[in-house]
């Protein structure tokens, strides 16, 4: 990833070298996942590409339609969703999901998706988790796509959902969060809330903490409904990460927050060129940033907040996706290219 350094570069400041780079076609990319020694790419048209970690392409295969799920690798397999053409109402059409073997892209199985604008897609031992955000979960082998459980639990989810170890965490169009079991789907807790929640985590000591339209975070002290602590901010919060002891929060104020998870005090905070867009930490040691409107990222040190440098793109480039760690190298995807 090149960079453009200032004429008198701090001795402090952060280099990133640009080990190469894929150049993507017209219809550009809309997810990825790096992964052990390659990467898979989820392009426009329901395209996947699968490249090595050298930059070199393996092989590619159409699907149709569009992409709209994770792609999720799991030893020989990898899962994606893809749903056809809008229907005549506008809305999203039949959903797909799809079992491709992981060294040749050929299609292994497929099974059919309730309509959804959005799939979320998680591993659980031999089985695959859905989260649909019309307000389905449900659970399927993944070695065959035949189904363990289905719950319908909402008119719709409104933020992405958070899996732990057990269960999987959904803010519902209901003003309610509801953790949901992984191995059984039964629903074994439920919070409700007095304004939509727009963004869940979970800290490492197993607190929920919520972030709503009005720019509140919250943590409930563990097994209880009684909030723990309570922080709020200038804008809706856009998303909530889980770090360590601590947790990074992005608002719709423009700013970067890295919040104690033991009291919500406010460690550090960034204010970027714009709304927030992308978020990633890399080592545990720095925090990657991006607004809508810059192309690039900016590199902060995660423990202080100091910032230590910029990863620059051209001026008709911006990052489309948050970067990744993998291999021992930082993948960026772009409106142009992998890095």
């Amino acid at each position: 990833m090149g960079t453009a350094a200032p004429q008198a570069r701090s001795e402090d400041e952060l280099v990133a070298t640009r080990c190469w780079s894929y150049p993507l076609n017209s219809a550009g990319a809309v997810t990825f996942t790096p992964d052990a020694d390659r990467v898979f790419l989820g392009m426009g048209g329901a395209r996947v590409e699968a490249v090595a970690v050298d930059g070199a392409k393996l092989w590619s295969t159409e699907l149709g339609g569009d992409i709209i799920s994770n792609i999720l690798p799991r030893k020989n397999t990898l899962f994606v969703a893809t749903a056809g053409p809008l229907t005549g109402d506008g809305k999203s059409g039949e959903g797909m999901l799809r079992a491709l073997s992981r060294e040749t892209g050929i299609t292994l199985w497929t099974l059919k998706l309730s309509s959804a604008a959005r799939h979320s897609l998680h591993g659980l031992n031999e089985d695959l988790v859905i989260v649909s955000n019309n307000g389905v979960i449900q659970s399927v082998d993944a070695k065959t796509g035949a189904g363990k459980w289905k719950r319908e639990i909402a008119d719709g989810f409104m933020a992405s959902p958070v899996f732990t170890k057990e269960s999987v965490l959904v803010a519902a169009s209901g003003k309610q969060v509801f953790g949901v079991l992984l191995a059984t789907g039964e629903i074994d807790s439920m919070r409700r809330s007095q304004v939509a929640i727009t963004a869940l985590a979970e800290t490492s000591g197993g607190e929920l903490v919520t972030g709503d339209e009005r720019g509140n975070i919250t943590a409930y002290i563990r097994g209880s409904d009684k909030v723990s602590w309570r922080f709020k901010v200038g804008g809706q919060i856009s998303g909530l990460f889980a770090q360590g002891d601590n947790l990074i929060a992005t608002s719709h104020d423009n700013f970067v927050y890295f919040i104690s998870s033991r009291n919500g005090g406010v460690i550090w905070k960034k204010r970027l060129g714009g709304r927030v867009s992308h978020v990633a930490t890399v080592a545990n040691k720095y925090a990657l940033s991006t607004s809508f409107e810059e192309h690039g990222a900016g590199i902060t040190e995660l423990l202080t907040g100091k910032p230590l440098g910029n990863i620059l793109l051209g001026n008709e480039e911006s990052i489309t996706a948050d970067p990744s760690v993998s291999a021992g190298r930082l993948f960026i995807l772009t409106t142009q290219s992998l890095h």
